[in-house]
């Protein structure tokens, strides 16, 4: 505004004081139409520099450029009027591929690596057949004892187990964890299959043929699946590959169940899930969720009251957003996915607290 008014203080203040040189100048511009688009687009960059700045100039570029070239890597996911990006460099998708394996989201999903924390056993029961699974998080160098925990997790999972699936990302090489894991599997002579997941993002259908070949030179693998969990294909051949792997024996659960996973650790997964889908480039892994409380009314409305803790002052204003703008946005997807799954009515509360280096503390 503020240019704006000055700029025509000074065409004002040229008309008056030269009217003829004016003149010229307008005559000059109307013989050459191009020279005033040059001019009014000079002018509109020059507004906008003073108004907001050469960072912002410059980060609406960034974004601009990156939408270019990522067009082909990346996707939008519209879900009940929700926009999620999920580009190709990120997750492999395990917890997308237990998800459509089991026709139920029981394992949050992001693109950012090591999403899940935890052991998800996921249920998956046909007539005489029931396959459990373990969602187990990705194998990576640890760095705090959050870390620690998720790498021991996969390796005491490994240990106990009739069968395993290592998921691997079409079109990648083979990576140093998942020859540690094919190692494990070795040592403990434990049979496996490979899912190979993202097939629908992959143009050039015959990088599979090679990726395939270099994964049988490490591992005989019982099966080999191309599959996405995206769009569905494949993932029924999976489950009738696995099911190959059953061992005999009765039911560890009931027939209808989908998770030996808690209702409050459910709940906080999803709270989680959309702080990282909202957050991914601003907030990075250092969110976690508790319920504080979570009470069913005689009406059959859920009441959930759940604390967000960050570990930075900066990092809790981002998450509250201006106004709570984003902590509004958060709890109103949340309370959706929760609504689908607890097959009812939520009444979400959050709240956001600073716990410095939570990440590196006992019992948290």
């Amino acid at each position: 505004m503020l240019v704006c008014a000055f700029f025509s203080v000074v065409v004002g203040a040229v008309i008056l004081w030269q009217p003829d040189a004016f003149a010229r100048i307008f005559r000059f511009f109307l013989d050459k139409p191009w020279m005033l688009a040059v001019t009014l687009a000079a002018t509109a960059l020059i507004a906008v520099y003073v108004a907001k700045g050469p960072l912002w100039i410059g980060r609406a570029f960034a974004r601009w450029a990156g939408k270019v070239r990522r067009g082909n890597r990346c996707r939008t996911d519209k879900t009940e009027k929700r926009v999620y990006r999920h580009c190709r460099k990120a997750e492999r998708g395990k917890s997308s591929l237990l998800n459509a394996m089991l026709g139920q989201k029981v394992a949050i999903v992001s693109s950012k690596p090591q999403t899940t924390r935890t052991r998800i056993t996921g249920v998956l029961t046909q007539r005489e057949t029931q396959l459990i699974f373990i969602d187990t998080p990705g194998l990576h160098k640890p760095r705090t004892r959050l870390g620690d925990y998720m790498v021991r997790s996969v390796t005491e999972s490994v240990a106990g187990v009739d069968s395993c699936m290592l998921v691997a990302e079409a079109g990648k090489e083979i990576a140093p964890a998942d020859l540690e894991l094919m190692k494990k599997f070795k040592s403990l002579s434990l049979p496996a299959v490979l899912a190979i997941n993202k097939i629908d993002l992959l143009e050039d259908k015959s990088v599979l043929i090679r990726q395939i070949t270099k994964f049988m030179e490490q591992f005989d693998f019982d099966a080999v699946v191309p599959v996405s969990a995206q769009t569905g294909d494949g993932v029924g051949g999976l489950v009738d590959e696995l099911k190959k792997q059953a061992m005999p024996g009765a039911h560890f659960f009931d027939d209808d169940a989908l998770t030996d996973q808690p209702e409050r650790v459910l709940a906080g997964e999803i709270i989680r899930e959309k702080l990282l889908r909202l957050l991914d480039k601003e907030v990075p892994h250092g969110v976690a969720v508790s319920i504080e409380k979570m009470k069913e009314r005689e009406n059959g409305i859920i009441d959930i009251d759940a604390t967000i803790f960050c570990e930075r002052d900066t990092h809790k204003g981002i998450i509250i957003g201006k106004g709570g703008a984003m902590l509004k946005r958060v709890g109103t997807y949340a309370r959706a996915d929760m609504e689908q799954f607890f097959g009812g009515k939520i009444n979400l509360k959050l709240w956001v607290k600073v716990k410095e280096d939570w990440r590196n503390r006992e019992g948290f």
